[in-house]
């Protein structure tokens, strides 16, 4: 074994530590098992840790722990964690194996703490860029077409990758299409219902960024409308690599038009 996978396995641990306080690890490659002192301490422990990650509490060396939670919602989800717990020690099966509706139960657990991770992460990413973008006095439409847009698809590319590495890529190849149409229908559809309820009739966006946007969109549908039935529905690496090449050319040019928009301003 090489010194760098022992390295990588040490500094891993601690954080593996920490998911294994939230959610069990679940996966193909991985033995459906969940320790007995994790599964007892995770009701306790786990709730702070999203809670802490999620930004839904807050702690502080002086003021401690507090929340925008009320009180009473929080004593109720204490109750309950604690509940909780006292049942893993008491019920769950020594040996840790997940089996019949533990193993159900645990799988759920999993996904929705998988994405609460996931949702930590891109919002800590997206802030840390955004930071950046405003100390570098960057346009906003840069940062909307780059750092939000890859903070609001991060947790759609985890979970994709995930999906295909455990050996499920077609399911991973339909969420890829199927996640954009959700948020071009589902929400637009709530966003324009909301705009006009307030404000009533929405002009559509005529910048100069936001055309190249719509242009580009309709042209990436037309590409892979030809090309997929091209390669006679056979997707192979030329896919791969016309994709990232695509997107890079678009980042590009976008980049390159909003950049030329504020030296015009600048100019003017």
């Amino acid at each position: 074994v090489k010194w760098w996978w022992l390295l990588w396995r040490t500094l891993r641990r601690p954080m593996v530590a920490v998911l294994c306080l939230t959610m069990p690890a679940m996966g193909r490659s991985q033995a459906l098992y969940w320790p007995k002192p994790y599964a007892v301490a995770a009701p306790l422990v786990g709730p702070l840790i999203v809670g802490v990650a999620g930004g839904w509490v807050r702690l502080s060396p002086r003021g401690g722990a507090s929340s925008d939670i009320p009180g009473g919602v929080l004593a109720g989800l204490a109750a309950v964690f604690v509940a909780l717990s006292l049942a893993a020690a008491l019920l769950y099966p020594p040996d840790g194996r997940l089996r019949g509706t533990l193993l159900g139960v645990c799988t759920i657990i999993t996904f929705l703490g998988s994405m609460q991770w996931v949702n930590a992460a891109a919002d800590e990413l997206v802030g840390l860029l955004a930071a950046v973008g405003h100390v570098m006095d960057l346009p906003a439409a840069l940062l909307s077409a780059t750092v939000l847009a890859w903070g609001n698809s991060l947790s759609d590319l985890v979970s994709n990758t995930s999906l295909a590495r455990d050996g499920y890529p077609t399911m991973a190849l339909t969420a890829c299409f199927a996640s954009p149409l959700f948020i071009l229908l589902a929400g637009m559809s709530c966003t324009l219902m909301l705009g006009a309820a307030q404000s009533g009739t929405l002009p559509m966006p005529k910048d100069t960024p936001t055309r190249m946007l719509y242009a580009t969109s309709i042209l990436n549908m037309v590409m892979w409308g030809c090309v997929v039935p091209a390669l006679r529905f056979r997707l192979d690496r030329r896919i791969t690599l016309l994709g990232l090449a695509f997107y890079a050319a678009f980042q590009v040019a976008f980049v390159s038009l909003i950049m030329h928009d504020r030296s015009a301003d600048n100019v003017s």
